[in-house]
């Protein structure tokens, strides 16, 4: 390397313009934590006594409050969901909503990545219009089950207090008329 060129980069190295990569902070990981998340989801109903139908929907605004009981461990109570429009006939469109409420385990296999497992209840909530005879008529129906979380996150941000993250969420809920799986990628953000 010629002298000048040392020069100049001993010179921007001195200045700041030219630092080598900052070191990331190390996470604290104690106490309380709260997550929100946001994304796109792939809800497939598949009911028991016809053919199942995949819309592609909005996942979110999930939520999860809890605390960590070590550095790479925090138990949850988590609220993950998913909206979908699917047609169920002719003119018919409906509005479904699944959802997943219950506690779940997060855990960080280090400062990069963190998987989460739960259990706990299932919700699907279907909402229609339709004209009938030159009215129009409102259906709803819900329904509620077993339902689980499985997770997992990359980090591409973090400091000490803070992450955001991109993540993979997978809702099944199991339900006596039928299952449904909700598949959502998910942007978030984690307090520590």
């Amino acid at each position: 390397m010629s002298r000048a060129l040392k020069t100049t980069a001993a010179l921007l190295l001195a200045g700041g313009l030219l630092a080598p990569p900052a070191v990331a902070e190390t996470p604290k990981r104690e106490g309380f934590t709260l997550t929100l998340n946001i994304g796109a989801s792939l809800q497939s109903v598949q009911p028991k006594k016809s053919d199942g139908n995949s819309e592609v929907g909005l996942a979110g605004l999930n939520l999860g409050l809890g605390g960590f009981i070590n550095p790479e461990m925090a138990v949850l109570f988590r609220i993950s969901g998913s909206t979908t429009k699917q047609e169920v006939g002719p003119g018919i469109d409906a509005t479904y909503l699944h959802g997943f409420a219950g506690p779940s385990l997060q855990y960080f296999l280090n400062d990069w990545l963190r998987l989460e497992v739960g259990l706990g209840m299932s919700i699907i909530r279907a909402q229609a219009e339709a004209v009938v005879f030159g009215q129009k008529v409102k259906f709803e129906g819900d329904d509620r089950g077993f339902g689980a979380l499985l997770a997992a996150a990359a980090t591409i941000w973090q400091n000490q207090d803070h992450q955001l993250y991109l993540g993979l969420e997978l809702v099944p809920g199991f339900f006596d008329d039928g299952k449904v799986l909700t598949s959502s990628v998910v942007f978030g953000w984690q307090m520590f």
